[in-house]
């Protein structure tokens, strides 16, 4: 305090009163800056139960320690007039020893009474006064501010701090330029999620992180709501438990009656029906007010009304921005309740008014979907199932169901497990958008999961009349859904069955002058096609459907149909070995943005097994099992199980363990047993992958027996691998590196160069061509060698990478390089398959003896079976023990077992007993 100050007397005893702090009090250093600016004129703009009066104790209590001169007012009623509230400022300046005497002589009028106080303040040597005002909402005089206003523009060293309700509360247009004030709003004094554990242990409680988060989505950071939640809940409480009656009751009674008026509250409560609101909501809301009621200003029921209201909701940190809606008109502002203030709202307005509900949702769906060139699904959707009608929900999954399913999922789930039993059975195809709102709700599940589990019977529901009502995109996206059920049940047949029968349908509808379904729903339905030709082993097909896919589905919005084809096309370019055109396809899906889709994780599957194939043809294997084991087991109950099985295989068989790899492909084989059974691609990948794990363990009989039964099924009949093979092309690879490494270098020749004109991938005919080149070798033919394997090597250019090198032997590789191609590096690593194995042939005539052998048929019976002699089966016998290398009943049939000329004995099946007299 200043010298001059000195021998005047105070005239109040004591000085004005701060108000108590809290016995702990958090840190908000960054609201106390703020405040130190030291503005002419500073508001607190905030409601009740937010922290503005400790707020400002706090900072009054820390300037007075700093030195600062400061008087607390607590304004009420009582000074309502100019001549009070300015009689009692001066009061309280006096009080600090700052005026040593009042004007008496001044009179009541407002100008008069802040001249004095502004006289009295400038009479004084220089010092900084501050004058905080709590509750100024209380002041109601409408000359009040424009005095304020004259009293800070004389008094230059005061410095005016006060807290108001709502800024309509301090009508600062009343200020001249220059007492412009410095506002500090409600929802800067809103506390952020992460500061909550701090002010609960000042409150006596303990919370966690997630705690913090859960209070703060219910009351967006307002502190005495938060208080009384945590007051009267349990101390370990989860979401659920949290006791909401205190904190509902504080808004209503101190904060939202005496806010707004019956407009205004009737308005508020159909903008917090939706999450959020924005334009629309604000017109239709504001549609439903009553003319005659008090507005909140200007004409009543006027759309300017409505957007005030807004606006002040804004301010006073009840409803806060949440940033413009993708890809609504104009991309608009919305704004949005904190969940325990919108559910108050709300639920006051569903037991005062519940036809209200209804109608506003009515009519907000009535206006989503009449702008049918910017239809908010979503919202449609929403407002629809919330006014209870389910035709009308019906007729929008009939329109966008793919939309719905893939861009709106969460909306779509949420509203599809609440739909009666009776509308679904009105709309059967509703069955679809049921599904997949149970696969959202049950990730661990999955879709296909579920589509397994819940068969969709499109063909039963079907009936005339829901033929004729089917929208065209109901249609597809259902039958769709339904093909992806069919190929997880492992019926393939069906699931193209279906496909046929659609297009069928949509044919007869296009000939008649019907519509078809949009370009995204037809880019889907395209892909499900594409991808269910993959599966069923038509590749060429495939890639030509999922490439129509993919150019269908240009259009903005169909970002997952198109991330679907290019992730697709990018893996059948990488495992037939076309490896560039793979690298633009995988450009082309990590260019798509994903972020608003769900099921996502089934699209990655496809660009992680093609990244998988790149990584290996680098010899990188480590990089290849990161991406194939980021699914971990969920891979084997995918519909793309057996491309992953096929990667691990070719993985073991360069650089791990082969044994180990046959045992995974057994587990396979048992879990996917229905899709094995049902043909396709993967039982030709699986009759590969166990050839070639039987040749590369030393197994060759194994590894003819499943060529053998490829064949005899592809034809119908049985077949000897030695044949043209057309019907096998995909394991002609296999039998021809059987017969290589088992000494048969001329029928490897042979079975090589007939294949090379089939319909092979780049990698079958790359490791053709290198068996081909290894086959003349061994015949020394030089020449056919060196020009084969020059061949392979203009192949392996492409393809890019060794894999293929390493599955030929190394010395014969060695060779070859040498020869032919001086340039190319040998790459290291052990050898894949055996140098050279024993194959063995059994005639048919043996194969059938040692089939009675192994079912314990005496000689007698195996003569009288066969309509010859004893004395021959005995001669047939001898010949079957030299080929196999036995000398008794009992070793021939264990080495037919292991040998695979005969199937595995059923577990507790007698073990064959030799007749040693009769052999």
């Amino acid at each position: 305090m200043s010298s001059g100050n000195a021998g005047r007397r105070p005239l109040a005893a004591t000085p004005p009163t701060i108000p108590r702090l809290p016995h702990v009090l958090v840190d908000r250093s960054c609201l106390l800056r703020r405040l130190d600016q030291l503005a002419a004129l500073t508001l607190l703009v905030a409601l009740p139960g937010t922290g503005r009066t400790v707020l400002a104790a706090a900072w009054a209590q820390r300037r007075r320690e700093a030195g600062d001169v400061v008087a607390w007012i607590d304004a009420t009623a009582e000074l309502a007039t100019p001549e009070r509230f300015f009689g009692a400022v001066h009061d309280a300046v006096a009080a600090t020893g700052l005026v040593t005497a009042r004007n008496r002589h001044l009179s009541g009028a407002g100008a008069q009474t802040w001249r004095g106080l502004a006289d009295a303040l400038g009479a004084e040597p220089a010092a900084r006064v501050i004058v905080v005002v709590d509750d100024y909402e209380h002041l109601t005089d409408p000359g009040m501010v424009s005095s304020l206003g004259a009293l800070l523009r004389a008094a230059p060293r005061l410095h005016l701090v006060a807290t108001v309700r709502v800024r309509r509360d301090f009508d600062v247009s009343s200020l001249r330029q220059g007492t412009a004030p410095v506002v500090i709003w409600c929802a800067d004094l809103a506390v952020a999620a992460a500061e909550l554990p701090a002010f609960a242990q000042a409150w006596g409680h303990t919370i966690t992180r997630a705690q913090a988060r859960t209070l703060h989505e219910m009351t967006g950071g307002w502190l005495t709501p938060t208080r009384l939640l945590l007051d009267h809940s349990p101390e370990a409480w989860r979401p659920e438990e949290l006791d909401q009656r205190a904190a509902a009751g504080f808004l209503k009674e101190q904060v939202l009656a005496p806010l707004l008026d019956t407009n205004s509250t009737r308005l508020a409560q159909r903008l917090a029906l939706p999450a959020t609101f924005g334009s629309r909501e604000i017109r239709v809301a504001a549609a439903e007010l009553d003319p005659g009621a008090a507005p909140w200003s200007g004409s009543a029921g006027a759309a300017d009304d409505a957007w005030h209201l807004v606006r002040a909701l804004e301010h006073t940190g009840l409803a806060r921005p949440v940033g413009a809606r993708s890809g609504s008109a104009g991309d608009a502002p919305r704004w949005a309740f904190a969940s325990l203030v919108r559910s108050v709202l709300s639920e006051s307005l569903a037991a005062a008014e519940p036809g209200e509900v209804l109608a506003f949702h009515r009519a907000m769906a009535d206006d989503l979907l009449g702008h049918e060139d910017d239809v908010d699904l979503e919202r449609a959707l929403l407002h629809s199932a919330c006014a209870k009608e389910w035709d009308t929900v019906a007729r929008i999954w009939g329109r966008h169901a793919l939309r719905l399913m893939i861009a709106h999922t969460e909306t779509t789930a949420a509203v599809f497990t609440a739909i009666p039993s009776s509308v679904v059975h009105r709309h059967p195809f509703l069955r679809a958008a049921t599904t997949v709102a149970q696969a959202y709700l049950k990730p661990e599940d999955g879709l296909p999961g579920l589509l397994l589990h819940r068969q969709l019977d499109v063909e039963e529901a079907m009936t005339p009349d829901a033929l004729a009502a089917a929208e065209p995109d109901e249609l597809a996206a259902v039958t769709g859904a339904a093909m992806a059920s069919r190929r997880a049940a492992g019926d393939l047949d069906a699931a193209v069955r279906l496909a046929q029968w659609l297009c069928k349908e949509l044919d007869s509808r296009r000939s008649v002058g019907g519509a078809g379904p949009s370009g995204l729903t037809s880019a889907w339905f395209t892909l499900q096609r594409a991808f269910t030709l993959l599966l069923a082993g038509h590749d060429k097909r495939a890639t030509e459907l999922t490439q129509r896919a993919y150019e269908t589905a240009g259009s903005p919005g169909a970002e997952y149909v198109a991330a679907g084809a290019a992730g697709q096309l990018a893996f059948i370019h990488a495992r037939n070995g076309d490896t560039s055109a793979a690298r633009v396809w995988l450009d082309r899906y990590e260019a798509l943005d994903l972020t608003p889709y769900a099921f996502t994780e089934l699209l990655e599957i496809w660009p992680r097994l093609a990244r998988a194939w790149l990584r290996l043809d680098q010899l990188d294997p480590d990089a290849m099992r990161e991406e194939v084991d980021s699914f971990g087991g969920r891979i084997l109950a995918s519909e793309m199980w057996c491309y992953a099985v096929e990667l691990r295989v070719r993985e073991a068989l360069l650089v791990g363990e082969p044994m180990k790899a046959d045992a995974e492909l057994r587990r396979a084989r048992v879990i996917q047993a229905a899709a094995i059974a049902a043909g396709g691609a993967a039982a030709r990948i699986v009759d590969r992958c166990q050839a070639d794990l039987y040749l590369a363990i030393g197994q060759p009989n194994q590894a003819l027996r499943v060529l053998d039964e490829a064949a005899t099924r592809a034809a119908g009949q049985v077949a000897l691998i030695d044949g043209p093979g057309i019907a096998t092309p995909w394991v002609r690879t296999q039998q021809a590196r059987l017969r290589l490494v088992s000494g048969q270098p001329e029928r490897a020749l042979r079975l090589a160069g007939a294949s090379m004109w089939s319909d092979l991938s780049h990698r079958d005919r790359c490791d053709l061509l290198l068996i081909k080149a290894a086959a003349a070798h061994l015949l020394a033919d030089h020449d056919g060698a060196d020009a084969a394997f020059r061949d392979a090597m203009t192949l392996l250019a492409g393809i890019g990478g060794q894999q293929h090198l390493r599955m030929v032997d190394p010395e014969i590789l060695a060779a070859l390089a040498g020869r032919a191609c001086p340039a190319v590096a040998v790459p290291e690593g052990r050898r894949v398959f055996p140098h050279r194995t024993r194959l063995v042939d059994l005639s048919s005539r043996e194969r059938s003896v040692l089939y009675a052998l192994a079912r314990n048929e005496g000689l007698q019976a195996i003569a009288n079976a066969q309509v010859v002699s004893p004395h021959t089966i005995k001669k047939q016998i001898v010949s079957l023990y030299k080929t196999l290398g036995v000398h008794s009943r009992e070793d021939a049939v264990l080495t037919g077992l292991e040998l695979g000329f005969l199937p595995e004995p059923e577990p507790g099946s007698p073990r064959s007993r030799g007749r040693a007299s009769e052999l």
